[in-house]
């Protein structure tokens, strides 16, 4: 069964997002992540020219954070784990 959540309760703030643009930085936040219980993610593709997409951008968001992590910069394999 999931959990309900009380949209009266929800509060809308915004954060500072975190650039993810280092292998130790993501290592970090992977080892952050595994234990949220929840949270939310994005991606962004790069298309021009090409058949195949390329992905641009992962964005994650959980409950007290957000980060932009770069794929251009870093290999997110690690992210996997979560």
């Amino acid at each position: 069964m999931s959990e309900s959540v009380d949209m009266q309760r929800v509060e809308t703030q915004i954060r500072e997002a975190k650039l993810i643009a280092s292998d130790e930085a993501l290592r970090s936040l992977v080892k952050h992540l595994v234990d949220e219980p929840l949270y939310g993610i994005d991606t962004e593709f790069h298309r021009e020219r090409t058949y195949f997409a390329k992905l641009a951008l992962l964005q994650v968001a959980w409950s007290d954070g957000i980060a932009l992590i770069d794929p251009l910069s870093v290999d997110v394999e690690p992210f996997g784990e979560v």
